[in-house]
């Protein structure tokens, strides 16, 4: 095949089908507490999971866990110990995403002293 003929066969095969992918629809993620203490469990809920699809949740570049989508909610449960951003992305795409971060509540410093009688 000649190279004009082949280059002309690829730009017919983009205009029919594109090169993206289809991802999943928008979603957005809560959780059950915006801050914790360190170490604490924290349930990160994605609403709107699609079959078909899976979704990670990242940290600071790094896939804490992959999760298929069944069309209902997702959790996935995290336990920061510093104040942390999680992202939740589709698997394969750029986009959708959402992002969520979690605080973490100082320790309180006590000082205990004993009344001199």
């Amino acid at each position: 095949m000649k190279k004009s003929y082949f280059f002309g066969f690829l730009f017919l095969l983009y205009i029919q089908y594109g090169f993206s992918q289809n991802c999943a629809a928008g979603f957005t993620l809560s959780s059950n507490v915006s801050s914790v203490c360190s170490g604490d469990a924290v349930v990160i809920t994605l609403s709107g999971s699609q079959s078909g699809y899976s979704y990670e949740i990242i940290s600071g570049g790094s896939v804490l866990d992959a999760v298929s989508g069944n069309n209902n909610p997702i959790s996935f449960t995290v336990n920061p110990t510093t104040q942390t951003t999680y992202d939740v992305k589709v698997v394969g795409c750029s986009n959708p995403y959402d992002s969520i971060t979690i605080d973490i509540i100082p320790t309180p410093n006590i000082t205990l002293s004993s009344a001199a009688a």
